[in-house]
């Protein structure tokens, strides 16, 4: 709720009203009540070096208190870890980590982006992004893996690599990075001997490359956590039963690991939070009943403050 009053915001690589909704509605507010000073930038601008310069120059006008909204996009693709540290050095120019009510603030491409990386769905980092003695696949190397022929299955969960997940006939690539990264899943979901598809939705892709398809429960269906980009832990709770035979996605999981040897101990789904909470360090203490109906952020919990 503080992003309403900071003197700047710098929206880069990221569409609030498509990405953010609720963040939306904040810049909306800034503008016409506090005359916040909205501006947009894209990564070439901080890759040259005369632009990033000028686009800090430009902030430093306005005032101190400058956010900068930055999509996950921004460090896709080969000039990612460029981006990312141009991102970096804008953040030292400016002294947002030094400036009370400044900062930079991700906007993972789908819902729960955060939250995911938070329980260690990385190719380079585990639970509470611990490291790992080695490193796996992110989706570029899964299919360039498939197409390779080194895997052979793939297992889609909530997504579809030729579109963003949504009803049949709709949606962009794959993150909106471009046309290359959708020829290449072309190739790799062509190649593959299995497609399974987790899904809600029947996209393009999925009917036309997935041999099993699992119906994924809608939003009022789930139950679990979800982490919104600023931290807060938030709490979901079913407000409809799965229709039919429909199962939860867990219990999915939970059942193709024990048909390959794996046993996860998960009865419930508060038991697969509650594993979660267990997982990741600052996450230590963490229940359910303390996120309640509001939810909490970790970073201002005494348990993650004291360790």
């Amino acid at each position: 709720s503080d992003l309403e009053f900071a003197h700047a915001v710098l929206v880069l690589e990221v569409d609030p009203i498509e990405d953010a909704a609720i963040l939306d509605l904040r810049l909306r507010k800034g503008v016409r009540r506090h005359g916040m000073t909205l501006m947009r930038a894209h990564a070439g601008q901080l890759l040259e070096e005369t632009s990033a310069r000028e686009l800090a120059q430009q902030l430093k006008e306005v005032g101190e208190e400058i956010v900068v909204l930055w999509g996950e996009h921004l460090a896709a693709g080969p000039d990612g870890a460029r981006a990312v540290q141009a991102l970096l050095d804008l953040a030292g120019a400016l002294s947002l980590a030094e400036t009370a009510g400044a900062g930079l603030l991700e906007i993972p491409a789908q819902a729960n982006g955060r939250g995911l990386r938070e329980a260690g769905v990385l190719p380079n980092a585990g639970a509470g992004l611990s490291p790992v003695d080695e490193e796996g696949l992110d989706a570029h190397g899964m299919a360039g893996a498939l197409v390779k022929g080194e895997l052979s299955c793939v297992y889609l969960l909530g997504a579809d690599p030729l579109g963003k997940v949504g009803p049949l006939g709709g949606g962009g690539p794959l993150g909106g990075i471009g046309e290359p990264v959708r020829a290449l899943w072309e190739q790799a979901l062509a190649r593959a001997g299995t497609v399974i598809s987790h899904a809600a939705f029947l996209t393009r892709g999925i009917c036309a490359h997935a041999d099993i398809v699992f119906p994924a429960g809608a939003y009022p269906e789930k139950e679990g956590t979800i982490v919104h980009p600023d931290g807060r832990i938030q709490r979901l709770r079913p407000a409809v039963a799965q229709p039919g035979q429909n199962r939860a996605e867990w219990q999915v999981i939970v059942e193709l690991a024990q048909r390959i040897g794996l046993d996860c101990e998960v009865l419930s789904a508060a038991t697969a939070s509650q594993q979660l909470f267990d997982a990741v360090p600052f996450y230590a203490g963490l229940t359910l009943e303390e996120i309640g109906g509001r939810g909490v952020r970790w970073q201002e919990r005494e348990a993650t403050v004291a360790s």
